[in-house]
């Protein structure tokens, strides 16, 4: 699941830049992004020899804000290398 999770987004990221966020295959690939991270983070959650042992002590909003500072952080990279294509192509 992590694998899938992680190439999904590998794949997403740079179409998005390219095809735009809104683009239908952008937006499949990153809701598969989401389930395969959602059903990881669910199936460490029962394991008894999780690959992420860490997870266990964690509390479930602490988990939720390191997802979500990381998305955000990736969104405003990718946000910005935009507009520097933009700037870049339109010769200003």
């Amino acid at each position: 699941m992590a694998i899938i999770a992680l190439a999904s987004l590998a794949t997403a990221l740079p179409d998005a830049a390219h095809l735009g966020w809104t683009h239908p295959q952008v937006l499949v690939v990153l809701l598969v992004t989401a389930v395969s991270a959602i059903g990881f983070i669910l199936i460490e959650a029962k394991s008894r020899a999780p690959m992420l042992a860490f997870m266990h002590g964690m509390h479930l909003s602490l988990i939720v804000a390191v997802v979500l500072l990381f998305l955000g952080a990736a969104l405003s990279f990718f946000c910005l290398r935009q507009e520097d294509n933009t700037l870049v192509s339109t010769g200003k």
